[in-house]
């Protein structure tokens, strides 16, 4: 019985070991995040057989910390392997919307009205109201339901009713200090006086502002129908970005293999998430780079530097910012290359990684047969801002070393600031910057 009993086995083992063996792969359905916050995903995947990496970006649909979509063109009951690093987004933080307290603007006059108003950032409409109760040009109240203490948004649309009270056959002069050409013809449409607008250059006055009345005085009572001549300045040296051939350095293909880390001089493309400012802006980095400077960290441009447009504000602040920003947000591909003679970040109090900041124009064409930008239709973005008179060669730190057409980086950073600087360009001449208040010596709207 025995023997029968082992040959039976030793059967079943010969039949088994004759099978084929299959290998098994496991597989795992991503599942529906639509509407889940970040914890709530995390939650749901704590247990899923797959490596998940949570990054942020741009997304005005659903609120902060939402669900975007997954990375790699992958979508809900898609199959992917055990394992495998799957990508998951979510809305970056919207800035938050500024509010506007109405002030109370009762027993004030329009020119009072029109100069307190003028702090704050708002689309005002001047409605001049006939009233026999309240005098010539007084406030009466706000449009469209709103009062003093209401709330509004940044930039809303408000409608301020003043008094047009014909009992008077003379008028006070108001007060134009400060406005500009635009709000003295909204101010005399209710004076029934004769505006006549005289231009007078001036260095020191915005364009377009008032600068005196030619023959009489603020708070001077004239007769209703008087001709009254107002004195405006005429500057026509206002800023704005000059059309220039590119004839800067280009990217040299001796760096494409070199790690962008260490040793350093290597590039990679980093598309524009956030631009800050004239010489700052934020990118999407590959996982290499966000491991070490973090997904939110900023690039420095390299051996330059542009006047502040956040906290202390200065003169030439915003052209800069404004000119960097609509290069970078109208780029076709944008490429960060880092120094091999400088170090990777700034320093720690900051963390921004270091960069020569290369982009293709808007409106550049493939070169014929080929299928993505080639290395020499890139421009040197560092470079253009200098050329444009915007920023100052600083902050060198042994970078700039390297080379194209046998001169080095910091060289045609110095050549560009020449050009601009032989040419009164930006901040090297006698141009003015738009959105800087000479008069206070702050910027426009401040």
């Amino acid at each position: 019985m025995k023997r029968i009993l082992s040959l039976l086995i030793l059967m079943v083992l010969i039949l088994f070991g004759c099978r084929k063996t299959n290998t098994i792969v496991y597989e795992y359905t991503l599942p529906n995040l639509t509407n889940l916050t970040k914890n709530q995903v995390g939650e749901e995947l704590k247990d899923a057989p797959i490596t998940i990496v949570f990054k942020y970006k741009n997304y005005d649909e659903v609120a902060y910390d939402t669900f975007v979509e997954y990375g790699n063109n992958l979508h809900a009951n898609d199959k992917v392997k055990y394992g495998e690093v799957i990508y998951i987004y979510f809305a970056e933080e919207k800035a938050a919307v500024e509010k506007i307290i109405l002030p109370d603007l009762s027993g004030k006059v329009v020119d009072e009205i029109v100069n307190l108003i003028n702090e704050y950032n708002l689309n005002v409409t001047y409605n001049f109201v006939e009233n026999d109760s309240i005098e010539n040009n007084f406030f009466i109240n706000y449009g469209n339901d709103l009062v003093a203490g209401s709330q509004v948004e940044m930039n809303s649309n408000v409608i301020i009713n003043l008094s047009k009270n014909l009992t008077s056959n003379r008028i006070h002069l108001p007060d134009l200090s400060s406005l500009s050409k635009v709000e003295i013809l909204l101010l005399f449409m209710s004076l029934e006086l004769n505006l006549i607008i005289i231009e007078e250059s001036s260095d020191t006055t915005n364009n377009d502002q008032f600068i005196r009345y030619q023959d009489y005085e603020t708070n001077e009572i004239v007769p209703k129908g008087s001709n009254v001549y107002v004195v405006i300045s005429k500057n026509l040296n206002i800023y704005s970005p000059h059309n220039l051939n590119y004839d800067g350095p280009r990217l040299d293909s001796k760096f494409t293999d070199v790690n962008p880390v260490d040793p350093r001089g290597g590039y990679f493309l980093a598309p524009l998430t956030t631009c800050v400012d004239g010489d700052t802006a934020k990118f999407d980095y590959p996982t290499y780079i966000d491991n070490i400077i973090g997904a939110y960290a900023s690039v420095r441009f390299l051996n330059m530097d542009t006047e502040e447009t956040y906290n202390t504000p200065e003169e030439w602040g915003k052209p800069a910012s404004n000119y960097t920003c609509e290069m970078l947000q109208n780029a076709e591909s944008i490429i960060i290359q880092t120094d091999p003679d400088d170090g990777l970040i700034d320093n720690e109090e900051y963390g921004r990684l270091l960069g020569w900041v290369w982009f293709v124009p808007d409106n550049t064409e493939f070169k014929l047969g080929e299928i993505t930008y080639t290395i020499d239709q890139y421009e040197l973005l560092n470079y253009k801002v200098m050329q444009q008179g915007l920023a100052q060669v600083k902050y060198l730190f042994g970078s700039g070393a390297i080379t194209y057409a046998d001169v080095s980086y910091t060289n045609w950073m110095y050549q560009a600031q020449n050009y601009a600087k032989d040419n009164d360009l930006g901040q090297w001449g006698d141009l003015l910057d738009p959105y800087w208040d000479y008069v206070n010596n702050k910027p426009k709207g401040w």
